[in-house]
């Protein structure tokens, strides 16, 4: 094409050298071949960038081409946060999916599972046990299981557009989780920041690593899941790990006088794990800097009726001497005579034995 158009290019010269009767319209012509011939060459070199551009774009790898719907964010900035610490979700973007949907839980627990294991492809015959026991079975596991993952795969596409089948790939007739995708998960950063906080030397430091893995911390492992034979063991390690945490970070909050963080975190540590006498007295002891008496005292009642009634045993010595130490202060509070007969004054029900604790009984007993 480009001879074809330098001939032309130069038959127009000779005419306008060969006749000067039309030479200005053999201007015109010469000018627009020249034009002519110009945008040619640049028609070419633009076809040239865009093959170029489209063999080289075949041969990305699929991930790398693929854009989320909604945002136009591409999966190579885009982060899947994945949470199993409490609620089970997963968030990318502005998207997000959670357990606290009516979704099978064999959906969820085949989810979790490839999550977990993403760094190393799952064999059918290893989700086959994860999914069904030998007694609960299925007549087509093959089937059933491609079932399963289809119904995973479409929720996952609740992240955007396709994300189910860039997330879960096969590879040699296994599954596994695509790893070239950008992702966290929290109990793994918990447990870094964990080990994080017990190298560091300095205090400031250390308490700071310590809280920043209990605000990762919004419950236990895969709760909703906890009975299944693979999470059972990961359920206790996270547990204790957030327990030890816990009574590392406590001290150190009373020593640096930050007494209403403690009670929040006893508070929060209680709700997991209402029978730890040591959380109790943390507790106690906080209240107690913060001249909180009844707030000791009502802690202490609610810890002694736990441990009596699901254990039968009573609060260790130095919870009770906490429990006094409040009770003396309460107790050396002025009060009028018309308090005193007040709090004296006895109902007019019927009478029967007397409901106590053993410290006020052994009191009562020796006085």
């Amino acid at each position: 094409m480009e001879l074809h158009f330098q001939n032309i290019f130069h038959f127009f010269t000779f005419s306008v050298t060969a006749s000067r009767k039309y030479r200005k319209f053999c201007d015109f012509v010469t000018s627009f071949a020249l034009h002519l011939f110009s945008s040619c060459v640049i028609f070419s070199l633009i076809s040239g960038i865009l093959t170029l551009y489209l063999y080289f774009s075949a041969a990305l790898p699929q991930s790398e081409l693929f854009t989320i719907s909604g945002g136009g964010i591409p999966v190579e900035t885009a982060t899947v946060q994945v949470h199993m610490l409490g609620e089970f979700s997963l968030v990318c973007g502005s998207y997000s999916i959670a357990d606290s949907d009516n979704r099978s839980r064999k959906v969820w627990l085949l989810l979790a599972y490839m999550i977990y294991c993403r760094r190393h492809s799952i064999s059918q015959d290893e989700l086959f046990s994860l999914l069904w026991d030998e007694e609960e079975g299925s007549s087509n596991p093959v089937n059933a299981l491609k079932t399963i993952f289809h119904r995973v795969r479409s929720m996952l596409d609740g992240l955007g557009d396709n994300m189910g089948r860039t997330l879960i790939v096969r590879r040699n007739g296994n599954y596994c989780w695509n790893t070239e995708i950008p992702f966290t998960l929290d109990v793994e950063d918990f447990e870094d920041l964990c080990k994080t906080a017990s190298a560091q030397h300095s205090p400031q430091r250390k308490l700071d690593a310590y809280l920043s893995a209990l605000e990762l911390y919004q419950g236990d492992f895969l709760s909703k899941l906890s009975s299944e034979p693979w999470v059972v063991p990961l359920n206790a390690y996270f547990h204790n790990l957030f327990l030890q945490t816990v009574r590392n970070v406590l001290p150190m909050l009373l020593e640096t006088k930050r007494l209403k963080e403690a009670i929040a975190l006893s508070h929060r540590a209680i709700r997991l794990e209402p029978y730890d006498e040591d959380l109790y007295r943390f507790l106690m002891q906080a209240q107690l800097d913060l001249g909180d008496q009844r707030g000791v005292i009502s802690t202490y009642e609610t810890m002694s009726d736990l441990l009596f009634s699901n254990f039968g045993i009573m609060p260790s010595d130095e919870s009770k001497a906490l429990w006094r130490e409040a009770s003396r202060i309460v107790n050396d509070t002025v009060m009028d005579l018309g308090s005193v007969r007040e709090h004296l004054q006895e109902d007019s029900g019927p009478g029967g034995a007397l409901v106590c604790d053993y410290d006020f009984f052994q009191a009562i007993y020796r006085a």
